[in-house]
């Protein structure tokens, strides 16, 4: 994502994984990301996202977290 107060904005609602950035590109705007990397982190994650997820999403979740 090109807004880093979006980036730390999301990452301090979720308390959960790290962000990077700014990783510049020549000509375009500079890319800050978020990533989770442990289970915990994305089952506490899903956790948060559950109520708005979607059918189709709740299914893969639950295929990604429990193999």
């Amino acid at each position: 994502m090109t807004d880093q107060d979006r980036v730390l904005q999301f990452a301090d609602v979720v308390e959960v994984g790290r962000t990077y950035g700014p990783y510049t590109r020549s000509g375009v705007k500079p890319l800050y990301c978020w990533q989770a990397y442990t289970f915990e982190h994305v089952q506490a994650l899903v956790a948060m996202l559950w109520p708005w997820l979607g059918e189709r999403r709740r299914k893969r979740a639950v295929e990604v977290l429990h193999p």
